[in-house]
């Protein structure tokens, strides 16, 4: 009986160390798998220069200044930004697919304030770009967390220069808080930035502040029941060439839960407006 419980000990004490390894190798691969599914995926959205296409536009249209292009990742918006004034344009062409700008600089300012149409995709339950939309329709997609998390960049492609802006901010704002373009103080644009980054449905831990210059898309919605006074709004900040351009980690705030309300009573019928 002795010998017997020697050879089981020994036994044990080799089966041990096997148990051992076996779980360290296991705490490693679980360990790696959450590294996986936590590093940052690479940006899949490339510059396209959109100059020629800025030129043949205003060549068709030469009542109009074409200020420049904006394109935005995961969506069908890739479409002129127009300078006009007198609103006649705008205002004769709703159907057409452009966007404008209030103010003309010759460069790129501290904010620049891009506004598009949005005529079918306005409900409180918008549909995920829809191949029939067009103008800003598709940049409702951004109120869904999904779409945000995977889609975080925008170009905007101006006196033959193509600019990268990231997303970090994702917003229902009202008539009455409409930004402007223009040259700001650095006291006012950190201000604005900082309001932005608070009222955002996302945190998409991107670091923005006065220094930068950002960029805002504003479209009308209908997405708050019962009133036509919001506008949706996403906005990103310029990056410099060195910086590198990989997926930010973004996270819902609490301030979304009014959204997911919207969203659960939600009508599906999208009418033009």
């Amino acid at each position: 009986m002795k010998k017997s419980s020697k050879k089981v000990d020994k036994l044990k004490w080799k089966i041990i160390p096997i148990i051992s390894v076996t779980s360290i190798l296991i705490c490693i691969l679980l360990v790696i798998s959450i590294i996986g599914k936590v590093i940052l995926k690479e940006n899949t959205f490339k510059i396209e220069n959109r100059q020629k296409n800025i030129e043949n536009y205003q060549q068709k249209n030469k009542e109009i200044n074409v200020n420049g292009w904006i394109r935005v990742q995961g969506t069908n918006i890739d479409y002129p930004v127009v300078y006009d004034p007198t609103n006649k344009f705008i205002e004769t062409n709703v159907t057409s697919d452009f966007t404008w700008v209030l103010e003309n600089p010759n460069q790129l300012i501290d904010r620049t304030v891009i506004l598009g149409h949005n005529l079918k995709n306005v409900s409180s339950n918008p549909l995920i770009t829809n191949k029939d939309h067009t103008r800003f329709e598709q940049l409702m997609s951004f109120i869904y967390y999904d779409f945000a998390k995977n889609n975080q960049y925008i170009q905007y492609t101006k006196d033959n220069k193509n600019y990268l802006f990231k997303i970090f901010s994702v917003t229902l704002i009202s008539d009455y808080n409409l930004p402007n373009s223009g040259y700001l103080s650095k006291q006012e644009l950190k201000e604005y930035i900082n309001k932005s980054i608070e009222d955002s449905f996302f945190d998409y831990n991107v670091s923005v502040d006065e220094n930068d210059k950002i960029i805002s898309l504003v479209t009308c919605t209908r997405f708050v029941p019962g009133t036509m006074s919001y506008r949706f709004k996403i906005e990103g900040k310029l990056l410099a060439e060195s910086e590198k351009t990989k997926l930010s980690e973004v996270k819902i705030k609490d301030n979304y839960k009014e959204i997911e309300d919207v969203l659960k009573g939600g009508e599906n019928n999208e009418e033009d407006i």
